[in-house]
């Protein structure tokens, strides 16, 4: 089975441009994600079933079956 066409195969993407979009729109109280790659936490904006849907300045941290990737979803911004 290609695991790139499997219904759990997911991309873990960073973007500075979506990072600045949310920002403005939420404030600087607005919080990411982060998956672990090799160990290392690293902060993403997207998770995405497609690199190609998601913003040109965008990289792919990791990719894989999701149910095996270690991460973090973004906090819920608390209401004030």
């Amino acid at each position: 089975m290609n695991t790139t066409s499997s219904m759990y195969h997911r991309y873990f993407v960073y973007s500075a441009e979506e990072e600045e979009l949310q920002i403005k729109v939420h404030g600087k109280d607005v919080s990411f994600g982060t998956v672990s790659v090799r160990g290392i936490p690293k902060r993403y904006t997207s998770i995405v079933r497609d690199p190609n849907d998601s913003k040109p300045d965008a990289i792919v941290l990791i990719s894989g079956d999701i149910r095996k990737i270690k991460y973090t979803p973004p906090q819920k911004n608390k209401l004030q």
